[in-house]
């Protein structure tokens, strides 16, 4: 697992932050553990390849909906200041979602 945070948390690109994302780190979250939650928003703070790209929210909402469990309430985010997530972000791992939150969406 270490192995893996670390390659994404050597991304040269945004193309290839996304695709390790996808590949390394999203697959895993569940079986994280506090470190592997520490490693992981300390690489994501500090690479500018990773908390700069389109996605970086998205990853950082998936990465909490696991995180906020194995971290707790105390876990101070303060020091990861471009480790963005939202704060409707859910304390459980629950991925269903809306599908009408869609519906207001114009292509």
């Amino acid at each position: 697992m270490e192995f893996f945070i670390h390659l994404y948390g050597e991304s040269a690109s945004f193309n290839t932050a996304d695709a390790r994302f996808e590949k390394l780190i999203e697959p895993f979250l569940e079986k994280m553990t506090h470190d592997n939650f520490v490693h992981l928003i300390t690489v994501s703070n500090e690479n500018n390849q990773i908390y700069g790209r389109y996605a970086s929210i998205n990853a950082n909402d998936k990465i909490m909906s696991y995180a906020r469990e194995s971290l707790g309430k105390d876990f101070d985010y303060s020091k990861f200041e471009h480790f963005e997530f939202s704060q409707e972000t859910p304390d459980s791992n629950n991925t269903s979602s809306d599908e009408s939150s869609n519906e207001d969406w114009e292509i």
